[in-house]
């Protein structure tokens, strides 16, 4: 070969070395998620979307952190046939698995149920109460349990649980053929289980307290005693110590109990795990922020944060349900509320490290065309969807801060079944979107992870995402500061970084937004996010709408950009003076 074409072959050689030097691949990036606050893609749904596609989602690409049902029953843990059937998986998966040391997540149902099974159920004794992590109760003279897990039950037994369930034949089993992954998340569901204050107070919504809570009283003890012998004898207690006491008072002693509970579960977990396996935990729980999402004020922000759970969870899974009247006008400001979690999230994250941000997503077949049927925007395909879903990310985005989208299917649901029905075909039809009727169950999920592909595997996105930092708008704010009658939130003299709209010569000035009886009117028709790095900003906008020509969008301290309109959604990079340059993708 003539030396000329050897220096050229050469260059290529060193010029591919060095952009793979500069791209990491995706599962580096999935091993560095905790590390680089990348965001990654996931779903709840391990019954029909199976082991073996979690995994083939990894090995085709994609930053897809793959998902294993943990159940909460020991015996379908520790029943071989049911635990091969969970684990189906080729040889060479489980072999990708481990040359890439590719993080899993172990999702449960709901934890605190396992101490209603069989094991924990005591002969019904009054001395068998003390040992006992179940509520027990008297009715009519009659001893008996509620089958709910107790806030006053003895910690031990959590920490042996969640012991067994590393010991389980299920998690022996995982831990052989995949030895050492980056790290484990642990995802709760969190819903059911756990005894509530609510079940032992009568509660007044009329009349609230600065911070938003109801009025709510002790129920007399005559009736406590039928829902808890352990809170009556604890409500007694506190009564006879100051009669004015109230359930509110309780609020950090029970969010205390709880804590020592969750806490010595995952410990026990933690310390009954192979060695390959130990120390690499995260842990999450649905809907473990609902008081932020509300722009609720803390009551007791020294002990509890803005969000009472993320005391012993690493992370609340938040759900943003595209569902029924549920966030399915997609010009609504009701879009805005996941911008409330703000405050939250940075709280958690300067008291635990270890602390991310995660979404549950939920998309379904009358959220893609409800609003456009009724002329309010055009039919949200998997393109709108994923426009959706990339404003959705660059809003909650903090540099170094991990990030989870985790979609949300029912568990018997299939990633080829169709999403729509038949008769709904018609209406596709009449609206132009024909080509929806052969979506299926996966099409929006692949929207998700294409959108997280998009900002990790772009060099200009990855850049800002993992250098930049949020443009907060100045001015009146997020919508909730006028809505609120309560105590501040934040926290007065806390930033407030909220609020990270752009204004756009589409939509009305922030400055004229009508509010209703609690509802901004208004109809947002482009949804602009930028973030900041040294002198120039990276501008993300989409629209739910059919617009045409061009917007001008405002970042504060740079100026304001005549950018395209987005159709449906698009990425420019700005500077002071000069004109936007557009990001192109292949």
């Amino acid at each position: 070969m003539p030396r000329r074409l050897l220096l050229a072959a050469a260059i290529v050689v060193f010029r591919c070395l060095d952009l793979a030097a500069q791209t990491p691949t995706h599962t580096q990036d999935l091993r560095d998620w905790r590390t680089l606050g990348l965001p990654v893609a996931a779903t709840w749904n391990t019954g029909g979307y199976t082991w073996q596609y979690h995994v083939d989602q990894v090995r085709q690409g994609h930053r897809f952190l793959p998902s294993i049902r943990v159940p909460a029953s020991s015996a379908d843990a520790n029943t071989p046939a049911k635990v091969d059937q969970n684990l189906l998986l080729t040889e060479d998966g489980w072999a990708y698995l481990r040359a890439n040391n590719v993080p899993i997540c172990l999702r449960t149902t709901n934890l605190a149920e396992a101490f209603v099974l069989p094991l924990y159920r005591l002969p019904k004794v009054a001395t068998n109460i003390p040992k006992s992590p179940i509520v027990w109760s008297m009715k009519a003279g009659v001893l008996d349990d509620e089958k709910i897990s107790d806030n006053f039950g003895p910690p031990s037994i959590w920490g042996t649980e969640g012991n067994l369930w590393a010991k389980s034949y299920l998690l022996q089993t995982l831990q052989t053929k995949h030895p050492s992954p980056a790290y484990l998340v642990l995802v709760d569901n969190n819903e059911v289980g756990y005894e509530k204050l609510s079940r032992y107070v009568k509660t007044d919504s009329k009349i609230r307290n600065a911070f938003g809570y109801p009025t709510q009283t002790w129920l007399p003890p005559a009736t406590l005693l039928t829902l808890s012998i352990r809170m009556n004898d604890r409500v007694a207690q506190l009564v006879k110590a100051n009669p004015n006491a109230s359930p509110h008072d309780f609020l950090p002693e029970y969010w205390s109990h709880r804590k020592t509970h969750y806490s010595t579960f995952f410990a026990g977990f933690n310390g009954g795990l192979d060695a390959g396996w130990k120390d690499k935990l995260s842990t999450v729980g649905y809907r473990a922020m609902d008081d932020a999402r509300a722009a609720r004020p803390a009551m007791f922000f020294d002990e509890l944060g803005y969000a009472p759970e993320l005391t012993y969870f690493d992370a609340g899974c938040e759900p943003v349900y595209c569902s029924g009247d549920t966030l399915t006008d997609f010009t609504s400001a009701d879009h805005l509320g996941v911008l409330n979690l703000i405050p939250a999230w940075e709280t958690a994250r300067k008291r635990n490290p270890k602390a991310y941000r995660e979404l549950s997503l939920f998309f379904t077949d009358g959220a893609a065309y409800v609003s456009a049927k009724a002329g309010r925007h055009e039919v949200m395909t998997p393109a709108r969807y994923e426009g959706y879903i990339q404003w959705l990310l660059w809003s909650i985005h903090d540099p170094g801060v991990p990030v989870i989208l985790r979609r949300f299917s029912g568990n018997a649901e299939k990633p080829g079944d169709l999403l729509f029905r038949a008769d709904q075909f018609a209406t596709l039809d009449q609206l132009g979107a024909s080509e929806l009727k052969s979506a299926t169950s996966e099409t929006y999920l692949k929207a998700i992870i294409s959108a997280v592909n998009r900002v990790c595997s772009n060099a200009t996105l990855r850049n800002f995402w993992l250098k930049g930092t949020p443009v907060v708008v100045p001015g009146l704010g997020h919508p909730a500061k006028q809505t609120s009658t309560y105590a501040a939130y934040p926290q007065a003299g806390d930033a407030d970084n909220r609020w990270r709209f752009l204004e756009c010569s589409a939509n009305p000035p922030r400055a004229n937004w009508k509010i209703t009886g609690g509802i901004v009117t208004d109809k947002i028709k482009v949804w602009a996010v930028a973030t900041r790095l040294t002198d120039s900003a990276l501008v993300f906008a989409w629209s739910p709408c059919k617009l045409a020509g061009t917007v001008n969008v405002t970042v504060p301290n740079l100026g304001t950009f005549k950018i395209d309109a987005p159709q449906p959604w698009g990425y420019w990079v700005v500077k002071a003076g000069a004109t936007p340059v557009p990001v192109k993708f292949p």
